[in-house]
């Protein structure tokens, strides 16, 4: 069935970064918490453009008209700066060893001074680091690979019950709530092939955790992250799908990670707890390019639906998607959201994100 969809007034702000290296943090802050240098800045081409469509029937916003790009490297530090782009931080800056966890193994450290964690604990058929010591209030936190390129974090903050914790995979960010023991447990798509992941509580403790993800390569992924109300969603159609049909994976539509670990099609992951605090959310798409039996396109798009909590007012997000190697691209949006008659529409951005052409393998 296909979903009747308009497109009203938009205007669209992208600055976008072309990162080098596999993660991505913000600014030089975790690099300093973590020890070594200050990271190199990504090399960045800023991007101004703004997209006008009447409102009416039509299903899809035109391309945006990419103008005003900006080469110099002094200009791009200084776009980064004032939009705060996250920097690359190399995990020999972070102090990590060199050699590689072997596959299915991880590494976890702790934030500051503390002490690495370690004294496992078995849950289920896995080894869950705990905290050395839980009365000091140490934050211990795992990532153990899946199947599909998942990551699955542990986090044990036993001073930290009921609380808003910020979860972070490069300059993926999403907000989500410890339990009453202190607990919580997620899984996440590795976008890179040895993924970092911070946890990161109000009271500035925290925990960082690495794990090897070798098979990251064989699958596509686009992230998209927002804060609050703001309405933006990732899309993807697939081999020609319409908006409603089998092959239109979005929000409403996820599937689930199945799909891609056989090689039948893409997903969408939802993280973020809305509950939380001025909650950071996120949507990660999934292709598994390397195994997938078909020939044809994937219909990449961000788009916005106009609701009564963002109308008239403006939204930013942020978007990743995976590239050749472990290179992430990287583009900031500024959204300008129609006033509340136009409430049920829908913004779409076509010219965003690159559609995947996919080759029969």
């Amino acid at each position: 069935m296909a979903i009747d969809r308009k497109v009203g007034f938009a205007g669209a702000t992208f600055v976008v970064a072309a990162a080098a290296g596999f993660v991505m943090q913000n600014g030089g802050a975790l690099a300093e918490r973590f020890g070594g240098s200050p990271a190199p800045q990504p090399v960045a081409v800023a991007v101004k453009a703004t997209a006008e469509v009447p409102r009416g029937p039509a299903l899809i916003a035109p391309d945006v008209e990419q103008t005003n790009v900006i080469l110099s490297q002094a200009k791009d530090a200084a776009i980064l700066a004032r939009n705060a782009v996250p920097l690359v931080v190399s995990e020999a800056a972070q102090g990590l060893p060199e050699q590689p966890a072997a596959p299915g193994s991880y590494r976890v450290a702790a934030l500051g001074d503390g002490p690495v964690m370690s004294n496992p604990e078995v849950l289920g058929d896995r080894a869950v680091p705990k905290a050395q010591n839980s009365e000091d209030c140490s934050v211990a936190l795992s990532a153990l690979p899946e199947n599909g390129a998942m990551v699955h974090l542990y986090l044990d903050a036993p001073c930290n019950r009921d609380d808003r914790v910020t979860i972070q995979q490069g300059a993926l960010i999403f907000t989500a709530l410890t339990d009453d023991d202190g607990l919580y447990d997620v899984s996440v798509p590795a976008l890179t092939t040895a993924p970092s992941f911070f946890a990161l509580f109000a009271d500035e403790s925290g925990a960082k955790a690495v794990a090897e993800v070798s098979d990251a390569k064989n699958y596509e992924r686009v992230a998209l992250s927002w804060q609050g109300d703001a309405g933006l969603q990732v899309h993807a159609r697939e081999f020609g799908a319409d908006y409603g049909q089998s092959g239109h994976v979005w929000a409403q539509a996820p599937r689930t990670a199945a799909m891609a670990i056989r090689a039948q099609g893409g997903y969408l992951i939802s993280l973020g707890d809305s509950r939380a605090l001025n909650p950071q959310m996120a949507e990660v798409y999934t292709f598994p390019s390397a195994s997938v039996q078909k020939s044809g396109a994937v219909r990449l798009s961000v788009e916005a639906e106009i609701t009564a909590a963002n109308c008239g007012r403006e939204v930013q997000g942020l978007s990743l998607q995976t590239g050749s190697g472990d290179r992430l691209s990287m583009t900031e949006l500024t959204l300008s959201i129609p006033e509340c008659d136009a409430v049920g529409d829908f913004l779409v951005l076509n010219s965003l994100l690159r559609d995947l052409k996919v080759a029969r393998n």
